[in-house]
């Protein structure tokens, strides 16, 4: 049961905390890194992932953590840019 919480509040969250839409901030502003000329986009679905393998790394036995990570992921999936995380800046 805690894994389909987990699920459930990590999407339930994200989609309260993202934007409506791919490239709209929500209510917390998306990181975006500048290099050079190309900005460096740290999607949602990107730090819930780097957590989970540093939680994993660290013999972290938690299901609803990694559950209510995979929630966030799932959510920052369903976004068309996901795939989208280096691109040039000039526009």
């Amino acid at each position: 049961m805690s894994i389909f919480w987990g699920l459930f509040l990590g999407y339930l969250i994200a989609s309260y905390a993202a934007g409506p839409e791919a490239g709209v901030d929500g209510r917390f502003k998306s990181i975006k890194l500048r290099f050079k000329n190309y900005i460096i986009h740290l999607h949602h679905w990107i730090l819930a992932s780097m957590t989970s393998v540093f939680l994993w790394v660290g013999d972290i036995e938690r299901l609803f953590v990694y559950a209510f990570l995979f929630g966030i992921i799932a959510h920052g999936l369903t976004y068309e840019d996901f795939y989208r995380f280096i691109y040039s800046g000039e526009s």
